[in-house]
């Protein structure tokens, strides 16, 4: 299909604007271009979110946690260990100070993911970032932009920032942390919160697809060979799919 796809491809600018003339064509053909690159960037970013829970799930935390326990084992006595016990917090552990790690790197993806996805946006739409709050996305705070980001935020920040202890704001979203306890791996859903961020994703694709296809339609529907390719690229996944069972989106 790809080969498919760039021999038709390289002839579309040529055939917008002999239908539409050369500004006009030219104009059509790199919105087109714009929404094609952003759609490839969106794949490759959810490409990107699995490799990361793939790495994190199946290598980073077994390994880790395996790593810490072996080595524990073998250089405490039993009265070190007992005294260990005795003072650690009731679920933190020393693999945590690893394993944590997972939601700063994910933030920071999450951080970068939006910057460069309301680029595309104003790119494609011809808007200005500061004029996005006029359809509900808030660029200023960045709160509305993904309900889950504040949280994510806040776990980051705890873990970075608060030597893992929760801030008090995180208690809002985790009722059963303490601000005296340091957070473990246990307190959380890393795996949910990988498919949080890619559904995320999805609802920017969406909204930017749907917003750019309203000027676009009328000449695409026109060309069968184009619109074939177009619905491919613009289709999103279900999240009432079953890959997404155990996921929050599906209650």
């Amino acid at each position: 299909m790809l080969v498919d796809f760039f021999s038709d491809y390289i002839n579309i600018e040529k055939k917008l604007i002999e239908k539409l003339g050369k500004e006009n064509g030219e104009s059509v053909f790199k919105s087109f271009t714009n929404i094609l690159l952003f759609k490839v960037r969106t794949k490759l970013i959810i490409s990107e979110l699995d490799l990361y829970k793939e790495l994190y799930m199946d290598q980073i935390f077994p390994s880790t946690i395996n790593f810490y326990k072996s080595k524990l084992n073998e250089d405490y006595s039993e009265n070190e260990k007992k005294l260990i016990k005795k003072f650690k917090n009731p679920k933190h552990q020393l693999p945590d100070e690893i394993t944590l790690l997972f939601y700063v790197g994910l933030y920071h993806k999450i951080e970068n993911y939006e910057t460069e996805i309301l680029e595309h946006y104003n790119r494609i739409n011809k808007t200005n970032i500061k004029e996005l709050y006029k359809i509900g996305i808030d660029t200023k705070n960045k709160k509305k932009l993904f309900e889950d980001r504040d949280r994510l935020r806040l776990i980051s920040n705890s873990i970075k920032h608060n030597r893992f202890f929760p801030k008090r704001e995180l208690i809002k979203y985790y009722p059963n942390l303490n601000i005296n306890e340091k957070i473990s791996l246990d307190d959380l859903n890393p795996e949910e919160d990988v498919l949080l961020v890619k559904s995320f994703i999805r609802f920017f694709n969406l909204l930017i697809i749907m917003k750019s296809t309203i000027s676009l339609n009328e000449t695409l529907k026109e060309n069968t060979v184009l619109e074939k390719y177009f619905i491919e690229l613009t289709k999103d996944e279900n999240p009432k799919d079953e890959k997404f069972r155990d996921s929050y989106l599906k209650k």
